[in-house]
């Protein structure tokens, strides 16, 4: 006996949640939508409203053939008996059009069991209540005035016409108490949900493409950083470096002895200045006066040294103090004794000198191919920092994807709409 009462009061154990992969989602979906009680609704709705239709259009036949009864007839005014037909025209017109809104692909189906049989009804009915508003109005004063003399007939259609409203009333509210809205709402946020995950795989796919590259990039720019220790500390670029020394030296050597050459010019310039004017070799002396060192290489014979004895012959004409008369004329001997046919040799020496050693350092590759693998480096570096950049950038958008949130919000909606429990399972590993 106590079995028995434990039997009677044992609770039913409640069902386990529905295992569920994201995938199987929105076709496990679709199935429960067609299972819900609105499909049996909606084609009884339907059925109802081809029935007013049908009445409808048998009221309306009638109202037009109705004529005036014969007590109307001698009692009513014939201009008020020719108001009255025209308001009933207008009235007949009028739900006649309204009759070709009772019509459409929905009425053809014999099922409803998706969201699309769901949102065409919805979209139907929206349609068909916004064509009974107009209807109303544009026939408020037909339908009271043809009372007047057509009072049974205008009111069978009026009654059907509230019948009607009265269906797409209840309609809204079955789809209210069905949540079919709710469940619209419920499959968008599921193919969300779907775009996400796609969106995640790709993003976690691409940022292990990226991370492969980023470590490849960097054994790259290791690899090629040693190459360029080894250029940099081979015999041939040590040697190299020797020559652009021996250049550096030969360069300074030069400019010692252009200094000389410039320095001679310029103390002699005041002199140069006034004997151009009057002398012969006006010419050489104006070339040295615009560029000292530029007319010095120019002039291997060194004509400037007959200008500058034919200047010691006319210095005492040229009103100089004797002090800088002293000075011009040490300068002057100085230069035919031989002092600036020194510097000229010397500088054509270290000049065929620096000639030969520039074809040393020409011929030796080695900066070529150090300043080819800097820039092997440095074009590495730039695409290992772009890869960073755009890895970071990925893994910011990744982070920001927040699946537990929606399948939290997916499961509790299903729960409250389909009185379903289900597990949905988002391990995507």
């Amino acid at each position: 006996m106590l079995s028995f009462f434990k039997k009677i009061f044992q609770k039913e154990p409640l069902p386990l949640p529905e295992e569920l992969k994201p995938e199987e989602l929105e076709d496990w979906l679709k199935k429960q939508a067609g299972k819900i009680s609105f499909n049996l609704y909606l084609k009884e709705y339907l059925r109802q409203i081809k029935e007013i239709k049908v009445q409808l259009a048998e009221g309306l036949k009638k109202l037009k053939d109705q004529e005036i009864s014969e007590a109307d007839q001698k009692q009513v005014e014939a201009r008020i008996k020719n108001i009255v037909i025209g308001h009933k025209n207008n009235y007949t017109n009028e739900i006649e059009h309204f009759l070709q809104s009772l019509s459409g692909p929905v009425f053809e189906k014999e099922h409803f069991s998706s969201r699309e049989d769901y949102k065409e009804a919805i979209v139907f009915t929206e349609k068909l209540n916004h064509s009974l508003d107009q209807l109303a109005k544009r026939t408020a004063k037909s339908y009271q005035a043809a009372q007047h003399l057509f009072f049974d007939h205008v009111e069978h259609l009026f009654k059907l016409l509230k019948e009607l409203n009265k269906l797409i009333k209840g309609f809204e509210i079955k789809v209210k108490e069905n949540k079919i809205n709710d469940l619209e709402k419920l499959f968008e946020e599921v193919f969300i949900l779907t775009e996400e995950i796609q969106k995640k795989n790709n993003l976690t796919q691409e940022i292990k493409i990226k991370e492969k590259k980023l470590s490849e990039l960097k054994k790259e720019n290791e690899t090629e950083t040693k190459n360029l220790k080894k250029l940099e500390s081979s015999p041939e670029f040590e040697k190299f470096l020797e020559l652009k020394k021996e250049e550096e030296k030969l360069i300074q050597e030069i400019k010692e002895e252009e200094h000389k050459v410039f320095s001679f010019f310029f103390k002699l310039s005041k002199a140069l200045k006034k004997y151009e004017r009057i002398a012969l070799e006006n010419k050489i002396i104006k070339q040295y006066l615009e560029d000292y060192l530029g007319a010095f290489r120019k002039d291997p014979e060194l004509e400037i040294v007959r200008a500058l004895s034919s200047l010691k012959k006319g210095l005492d004409s040229l009103n100089f103090d004797e002090k800088q008369k002293k000075n011009f004329l040490e300068l002057i001997e100085k230069a035919e004794q031989g002092y600036l046919q020194k510097i000229s040799v010397q500088i054509k020496e270290l000049d065929e000198k620096k000639e030969g050693l520039n074809e040393k350092i020409n011929k030796n590759l080695s900066p070529e191919k150090i300043k080819e693998k800097k820039k092997e480096i440095n074009n590495l570096t730039l695409s290992i920092a772009a890869t960073i950049e755009g890895l970071d950038n990925f893994k910011s958008i990744l982070e920001k994807i927040n699946l537990e949130n929606s399948r939290k919000e997916i499961s509790r909606k299903i729960k409250e709409i389909l009185k379903k429990e289900i597990n949905l399972n988002l391990n995507l590993d």
